[in-house]
Parts: C-alpha cells; sequence; structure tokens
C-alpha cells in the first residue's frame, strides 16, 4: 500500500478535535505505527526540512515511533499530482490538505480516500467501525440469528468506502447462468450501489469449464458469453455506470497459486470458507462455514492481499499467451495495476 503524506497534513495534525478518541486511536494504530509496511510518499524535501520544524519532527518520531523508509517527491496538491498518483493503482491512500469538496470530487472520480485533519475523524470512522465483520452460513434457527449470513444485501455497508476496483475470485462462480444470477450479480448489486456515474474495473477470476450454455464449443466463446451476460444484467441494473469487465480463466497448471474465495476492493476484503455460493435454485444454502470482511487497513490482511493480487498478475501475464485464458484482450484493473 502507497499512502501520499502531504507536509501540510502533519503541519495540522496536532490541531485535530479528538472528538473520538477511538477512532483517531485506531488511525494512529493502524496507520501511524505500522508504517513499515506502507511505501511513504511525502512532499517534503528532505528529513533535513523535517527536522527544522518541531512539530514536523515530533509527527515522525513519536507516531511513527521512528523514522520510516521515505520516498520525498516535491508535489502540489492538485489536479496533476491526484491524476498521476492516482494512476499508479493499487492500494493507496492519500493524507493530503484539501477542501471537503475537492476531497469529495476526487473521492467519487477516483476512487481513493482523501482524508484531511478536518475530515479524519468523519471519514476514518468508517475503518475503525467496519475493520472486521464475520457472519456463520449455519442455519438461524440453530444459531444467534445476529451472527448468520442472511443474504449479499448485508455487504451494503461497502458503499461507504471509494471504488474503482472489484476483483472477484472463485473457482466455480461462472458455472451457469443460475450461479451468476442468483450470486454473482446479487454480489455485485450490494457493492456498486451509489456508484451511478463512475467508471468500476470489475475482474473475475474462475476455472470453471463449464461456463453458461454447453452448446458453445470453445472456452473463448463461453468467455464471450459470460461476459455479455454479466455486463448486461448489470448495465441494466445501474445503468449510468460505466464498467470496465475482464474475466480471466485459472488453470492450475500455469504453476501459479491463486487463493480463490475472495473478493477484493480498494479497501475491503470478502472471503469465503467455501465459496460464495451462498444460494442454490433460490434458496439459502446453510453449511459450517463463514463470509468475513476485513480491512485492508490490518496489517495480516494487507500483506496478504499484496501477495494474492500479485500472484493474479503474474497469473494473467502467463495467459496473455494463450488467448482462450482471458476476455476481453484489454483488460485493465487499477487495483491489479494493469
Amino acid at each position: 500500500m502507497k499512502i501520499y503524506l502531504d507536509k501540510n497534513f502533519v503541519r495540522n495534525y496536532f490541531t485535530i478535535q479528538e472528538d473520538n478518541k477511538g477512532v483517531f486511536s485506531h488511525f494512529r494504530k493502524v496507520v501511524l505505527q505500522q508504517y513499515e509496511s506502507y511505501e511513504l510518499v511525502t512532499n517534503y524535501a528532505s528529513l533535513e526540512e523535517i527536522g527544522t520544524q518541531k512539530e514536523d519532527l515530533l509527527f515522525f518520531e513519536m507516531l511513527f515511533e521512528g523514522i520510516p523508509n521515505i520516498e520525498f517527491t516535491p508535489f502540489n496538491v492538485d489536479y496533476d499530482f491526484v491524476w498521476r498518483a492516482s494512476n499508479e493503482g493499487g492500494f493507496i491512500l492519500f493524507l493530503t490538505e484539501q477542501t471537503t469538496e475537492e476531497e469529495e470530487k476526487w473521492s467519487k472520480l477516483r476512487g481513493y480516500e482523501f482524508i484531511s485533519h478536518n475530515t479524519i475523524i468523519h471519514k476514518w470512522a468508517k475503518y475503525s467501525n467496519y475493520e472486521s465483520l464475520e457472519w456463520s452460513l449455519l442455519n438461524p434457527n440453530s444459531l444467534d440469528p445476529e451472527l448468520c449470513f442472511k443474504d449479499y444485501s448485508q455487504l451494503s455497508f461497502l458503499k461507504k468506502f471509494p471504488l474503482n476496483s472489484i476483483v472477484i475470485v472463485d473457482n466455480f462462480i461462472l458455472g451457469s447462468k443460475r450461479k451468476i444470477k442468483e450470486n454473482l450479480l446479487s454480489i455485485l448489486d450490494s457493492l456498486l450501489i451509489n456508484t451511478i456515474g463512475k467508471k468500476i474495473s470489475i475482474i473475475i477470476v474462475s476455472k470453471d469449464r463449464n461456463i453458461l450454455s454447453g452448446e458453445i464449443p470453445s472456452v473463448q466463446d463461453k468467455l464471450k458469453e459470460a461476459h455479455a451476460y454479466i455486463e448486461t444484467s448489470v448495465q441494466s441494473k445501474f445503468p449510468g455506470l460505466q464498467i470496465d469487465l475482464g474475466i480471466i480463466k485459472y488453470n492450475k497448471s500455469f504453476g501459479i497459486d491463486i487463493h480463490d474465495r475472495r473478493i477484493y476492493t480498494n479497501y475491503m476484503v470478502i472471503s469465503a470458507t467455501a465459496g460464495f455460493e451462498v444460494y442454490r435454485n433460490n434458496k439459502r444454502v446453510y453449511n459450517d462455514s463463514d463470509i468475513k470482511s476485513e480491512s485492508v487497513f490490518k496489517r495480516f490482511r494487507r500483506k496478504t492481499s499484496i501477495v494474492q493480487l500479485a500472484n493474479i498478475v503474474a497469473f494473467f501475464k502467463k495467459a496473455q499467451n494463450y488467448p482462450d485464458y482471458y476476455y476481453p484482450n484489454n483488460i485493465s484493473s487499477p487495483l491489479l495495476k494493469l
């Protein structure tokens, strides 16, 4: 994950009103005190400049508990900077000083979180409140209903987080129109709330060979049919949304292990221990498995997700030598840096 740290954010940091000490403490813990697992880019000129200001030095020495590895890159928080930095892709957080209106504009346009000292308490609350959620797929009759996963609308809280990319990895979610309609499209319905007018990349990685109708002879044609069905279904539900949809067919013989049963977004990761076929023939599937949502600011989830996404990219680069393994030709994903 890359964090862009504006020196004006640092210089205003100690003026923040700690209206919610729990949220503020969470930010310090998972961002500032875990700096070793981030790429930190700042518009300070050097360590020497940091040392000339008492507050700056205190921020780095006390809050970071040491001097992190820093990339010193001159930038002003303007249109050119935001566009260039957000084009780099991957997991990104902007700690920059802008007006609330500018933050909201860039967050909606580019799909990343922009936080200033004025908005940190309000914006970080969701990362604290939704850091980790877990539900069981057991029958509610045998367990407290509050602990059970009812339907995919329970993921609608994800609309609170900026979004430009979704990567879904499930080996069997494209196995039939039924699976796509009952599960994949239901997942996308929850993830794509409040995205009208945006452009969202959706990448689906699956190994199921029986994608849609069995009469279609080639794997490539099956990928095309699945692509058309999903794209048409999503656009009919979200007419103002631009989607950049890509499908990658996984094959273990490529020698690259991809951990399936995961959904990756810009700031959250959803995992399902038994896969995402929660519905079968319009009925809830009950089993002893779980669905879990975690923030990428959790150290373990962030580190493992970066490795898992890198494996998907490595697989796709190999697959580019075999046209039957992906569709369309111009697959792109900001999260995967494609």
